[in-house]
């Protein structure tokens, strides 16, 4: 028989359930269980209704991860809903609904969708030396993020698209993240960085913006498709020349990330790891 209740769900309970009871589900995400954790901690989380659920036999079917971020944020549950005595055949229809994006949950806060989010999710990208993009990031924070840059995310983005041709292929909201960092830093300069750039009018040999042009034709002629940290890398390569005033033919890159000078961060190679041998300036 099927049974509902509310009941607050302590981390020793959170605990005795996955142990006893979560002996059939599917692979958990650890970074998915940090984010739901940071949440918590943080006071985010917000109680939307759903639900853990148990099956006939008493085997939790839905609820692993969210117990997995109590016990590890320390923090209870309060008034969680939990449902016992499903048919172990609905386990197919679990989280099978349309998952509400980023983009979708901005729109219906009133701030503009998937474009702006993309380029607030690739600031994160950067500053947290994750030019792989690797880290799951709260939506919530996100979007918070937009609210208060707007306009900023929403210029840099405008710059970006501009530069979108048949041949120059660039990643629109990688390069647009970089850019607004180059706005704030120093905003005529960026402009005229990614005009040049998308014009190509009038570079020279030596040129930083012909540089990044011819970077991102080679390497979208020979792949196809961008790998997320190689264009990253190159685009701050030739902005590192560009706002040094030195003179660079070509841009090579290695794997490692790099950064802006002006806006240093402690980077990471495609493993996670710090390089012993980080270089802050490109």
């Amino acid at each position: 028989m099927k049974t509902i209740e509310r009941i607050t769900i302590t981390p020793e309970l959170a605990k005795e359930w996955l142990e006893k009871y979560n002996v059939h589900n599917r692979k958990i995400s650890i970074n998915h269980v940090q984010l739901l954790a940071d949440e918590m901690a943080a006071g985010r989380f917000k109680d939307n209704g759903d639900v853990f659920r148990f099956n006939e036999e008493g085997i939790l079917i839905d609820g692993q991860h969210r117990l997995l971020a109590i016990v590890k944020s320390g923090v209870s549950l309060i008034d969680a809903i939990v449902v016992r005595g499903l048919k172990a055949e609905i386990m197919d229809t679990i989280d099978s609904g349309k998952i509400r994006s980023c983009a979708d949950k901005a729109q219906l806060s009133g701030v503009c969708g998937k474009d702006l989010t993309a380029v607030a999710r690739s600031r994160f990208y950067y500053y947290n030396g994750d030019l792989g993009a690797n880290i799951k990031y709260s939506d919530l924070v996100i979007i918070d993020f937009v609210k208060k840059n707007k306009d900023l995310l929403h210029e840099a983005y405008s710059l970006s698209r501009k530069a979108y041709t048949q041949s120059l292929k660039i990643m629109p909201a990688p390069y647009a993240a970089i850019l607004s960092i180059g706005l704030e830093h120093d905003r005529s300069k960026t402009v005229e960085f990614a005009q040049k750039v998308a014009s190509g009018e009038g570079l020279k040999e030596g040129d930083a913006c012909l540089a990044l042009r011819r970077f991102i034709i080679k390497n979208t002629a020979e792949r196809g498709h961008w790998d997320r940290r190689s264009f990253c890398n190159g685009v701050i390569i030739a902005m590192n020349a560009f706002f040094s005033d030195k003179k660079i033919r070509s841009i090579r890159t290695n794997g490692e990330n790099v950064c802006l000078f002006f806006a240093p961060v402690e980077m990471r190679n495609p493993a996670g790891r710090i390089p012993q041998n980080t270089k802050k300036i490109a």
